[in-house]
């Protein structure tokens, strides 16, 4: 995974950082923990990531558009997999946002980058929120290639940013 991410970094230009640490653990064993900190400019507006293994196993970014005012607020969830047994032909990842523009850009945006094919074949399961400025995303790293939500998810960012 360490190879792929910095691969990843080299060809797409990203700022790469990794941080190895021991933790104590409770069991008189230790527990190791790897940090990979990611972080690139785009028009202007820097997009942070980091991706820890070992303890919470989660991805979050982040990236504040200060320049625009008019970006509504919106937030994106994952609905569950038991609801997608009832749902088949559904999207999965839920865009809530009070301008309709913009929650159908976004909703293409997830299907471009292939979020959403992610969210349906893995249990990839992204909290995005737009509010104050500030684009942020959580989701768990407990999933199989969870080093492949890296490059759409900065892609993403790199829309929403494009888009205003």
């Amino acid at each position: 995974m360490e190879a792929y991410f910095k691969n990843l970094a080299a060809q797409e230009g990203w700022e790469l950082k990794v941080e190895k640490q021991n933790y104590f653990g409770l069991s008189f064993s230790d527990l190791p923990v790897t940090t990979y900190f990611f972080k690139t400019m785009h028009n202007g507006v820097e997009i942070k990531s980091q991706y820890e293994f070992g303890n919470y196993n989660l991805a979050e970014f982040e990236a504040e558009i200060r320049d625009n005012i008019n970006l509504n607020r919106f937030e994106i969830t994952a609905k569950s997999h038991f609801w997608k047994l009832f749902n088949p032909q559904k999207s999965i990842l839920k865009v809530d946002c009070v301008n309709s523009f913009l929650k159908n850009e976004i909703q293409k945006s997830l299907t471009r980058f292939k979020l959403e094919e992610l969210a349906n074949k893995r249990i990839f399961q992204p909290h995005i929120t737009y509010k104050n400025y500030n684009l942020a995303t959580k989701f768990h790293l407990q999933f199989e290639d969870k080093e492949t939500s890296l490059k759409p998810m900065m892609d993403f960012y790199k829309r929403i940013i494009d888009m205003y």
